[in-house]
């Protein structure tokens, strides 16, 4: 239906709620950056298989510690912690999407044999310590919840990480998709925690961005930070991204013959 403006000499169409509806879902999904919903989603998996590296009880137990001892005051550090991992997150998917290849074989192609047998012996003793205290939190959670002893529930913990790898026998997106739902339940459990205790949002937004620290809270400090940028969420961001180019070819790979047989 059309009407005529104010002017006399434009038309204007009213067009109806469905059409329109339809026009901008086609907006989104054929924008000027190339960017659309599918490119969105497909993005998703790695994201949350990125996002694993920091939901682990070294992050937990820091954190809860500094708002148990020092309330609002550390929460700067955090801010500043996730700035850091952001960049070094970024630049190392980068890497990985240029190169092809994994942070392992970029150090092995790059650098003299004497340096990687150093950087390898440094990079694995790192992340067996850092990784520690998702060992032993997972065995504590054993413990506590179902009152297993915690050498057993140890060894239960590294057998469930056993089997999360194991699923990528079966495709990368099988263990997205498992870490999807975990990283899920997480998030909304927190948000339920959140919508219980109602933290003061002033405070929260003060101390974001206005640093202060004493004595007493300089250790914390560090562990928040020494929690957060850890080796293995760097390598972790390689592998997220240097495993989407197969899955990125045998999309081509259909896209190229459905045009060679002249099919959608």
């Amino acid at each position: 239906m059309a009407f005529l403006s104010n002017s006399s000499k434009k038309i204007t169409y009213n067009l109806p709620l469905s059409i329109r509806l339809l026009n901008s879902w086609r907006r989104i999904r054929h924008n000027h950056w190339g960017i659309g919903i599918r490119e969105i989603l497909g993005a998703l998996g790695p994201g949350f298989l990125v996002s694993v590296g920091y939901m682990d009880p070294g992050n937990w137990g820091t954190n809860l510690a500094a708002g148990a001892g020092f309330g609002y005051d550390l929460l700067w550090v955090i801010m500043v912690s996730n700035i850091i991992a952001i960049f070094l997150q970024i630049s190392s998917a980068k890497l990985g999407i240029a190169t092809g290849k994994n942070l392992a074989e970029l150090i092995r192609e790059q650098f003299p044999r004497p340096m990687v047998i150093f950087l390898g012996i440094s990079s694995a003793i790192a992340i067996m310590a850092t990784d520690l205290a998702e060992v032993l939190g997972g065995a504590l959670g054993f413990n506590i919840l179902f009152h297993i002893p915690l050498f057993i529930a140890a060894c239960m913990t590294g057998i469930i990480v056993m089997g999360f790898l194991g699923l990528s026998r079966w495709g990368f997106r099988r263990v997205e998709y498992v870490i999807i739902g975990l990283v899920s339940i997480i998030g909304l459990a927190y948000v339920y925690e959140m919508a219980l205790i109602h933290p003061d949002w002033s405070h929260v937004a003060l101390h974001l961005v206005i640093p202060q620290v004493t004595s007493g809270s300089i250790l914390t400090a560090v562990s928040i930070l020494g929690a957060t940028v850890m080796p293995h969420n760097v390598f972790l961001t390689f592998v997220s991204r240097t495993a989407a180019p197969e899955q990125s070819q045998r999309a081509c790979a259909r896209e190229t013959q459905g045009l060679a047989t002249g099919k959608d």
